[in-house]
């Protein structure tokens, strides 16, 4: 099955932000947990 070019990209930057909505707040817990280790 052939998907078009523009579903294609469409799919690629959704996939993109995905990711970088899933690292952000990996990264926003991580920066949590420090500073939850450095207050005590």
């Amino acid at each position: 099955m052939q998907k078009p070019q523009r579903e294609i990209e469409l799919y690629k930057k959704q996939c993109n932000d995905g990711f970088k909505q899933v690292f952000l707040e990996n990264l926003t817990l991580q920066s949590k947990d420090l500073i939850v280790k450095i207050e005590r």
